[in-house]
């Protein structure tokens, strides 16, 4: 597709969805249920001043004093770093996820990784303040495992949980009711402005694009993606099929070099070629690429 999708557009928003990323990586929204207001992923921990001040000042618009509860997508670091400062300033807040969420926050290594990967994009990313900061890891935690289907109250609107592996094991995606808005999990992959897809499909294809079906059946009004917003109403129809089709593209240049005989050195190369650049760097570090890259290629060679 050619058309160019541009950043207003992408987040013209719903008045009761709010914008309060700061810095790079996933996206926050504050979502206003009328009557109490809930976060929906937190970002990066190395800008979290930024996230908390935006919070306040979404908070102040719509009259409330504190968010009742957030909404996790999943556990990576570029979408929940910000959590344990979020609960220093809330703390009275709910913490919705997958149950294995609770794991991968009692992991040393997972927590490391976490650290690491923080690190590194503070230092890319972070105002000279923002690099003199620390990258918290203690203080995550996980106060209501979602069951695939529940339905949570916020306000007049409601929040149903809906299971989407395939990117992680926790990856979970929200439709936002009665408006039917569905906040999509990294499983379903990230739009990119010039019309293309990016798969990220780190433990299972399949999983993947079962998830994805699961979602096509949900009907939804409005499809809201991480790391990119709103998609277009008329890109909506046909996502889900295009996304298919760039999950098996993707799987097809993998194994067209693994049947080549290449290494995986030369297969993790490719890879980074033809999926990662510059542009793609201004948001993701090409070390945090290549950690996911290389479990991506190890499954698709496995399940081939």
């Amino acid at each position: 597709m050619s058309v160019y999708i541009s950043k207003e557009e992408r987040f013209h928003l719903p008045e009761w969805i709010i914008r309060v990323t700061a810095g790079s990586g996933g996206e926050a929204f504050l979502i206003d249920g009328g009557g109490q207001a809930v976060l929906y992923d937190t970002g990066m921990a190395f800008c979290h001043a930024g996230l908390i001040r935006h919070i306040e000042e979404a908070l102040d618009r719509c009259g409330y004093e504190a968010p009742s509860g957030v909404f996790l997508s999943h556990t990576h670091y570029d979408h929940i770093g910000a959590l344990p400062y979020v609960l220093e300033r809330w703390p009275d807040l709910t913490v919705y996820g997958a149950a294995k969420a609770a794991a991968v926050f009692a992991s040393t290594g997972a927590l490391a990784t976490m650290k690491r990967l923080g690190r590194i994009a503070r230092d890319l990313y972070g105002t000279p303040e923002e690099r003199q900061g620390e990258i918290r890891t203690s203080g995550f935690r996980l106060d209501h495992a979602l069951v695939d289907g529940e339905e949570i109250p916020i306000g007049t609107r409601r929040i149903r949980a809906v299971f989407t592996p395939g990117h992680t094991d926790c990856s979970m995606s929200y439709l936002l009711l009665p408006e039917r808005t569905l906040f999509l999990s990294e499983s379903l992959g990230v739009p990119t402005a010039t019309g293309g897809i990016e798969p990220a499909m780190l433990k299972s294809l399949d999983q993947c694009l079962a998830s994805a079906e699961k979602c096509r059946e949900l009907q939804a009004e409005d499809l809201v993606f991480l790391h990119f917003g709103r998609l277009p109403k008329e890109q909506q129809s046909t996502y889900f099929d295009r996304f298919r089709a760039a999950c098996l593209a993707e799987r097809d240049m993998v194994l067209a070099a693994y049947r080549e005989g290449c290494s995986r050195e030369e297969i993790l190369r490719r890879f980074t070629e033809m999926y990662w650049n510059e542009k793609r760097g201004r948001h993701q570090p090409l070390e945090a690429f290549q950690a996911n890259a290389v479990p991506i290629i190890e499954q698709l060679i496995r399940n081939a």
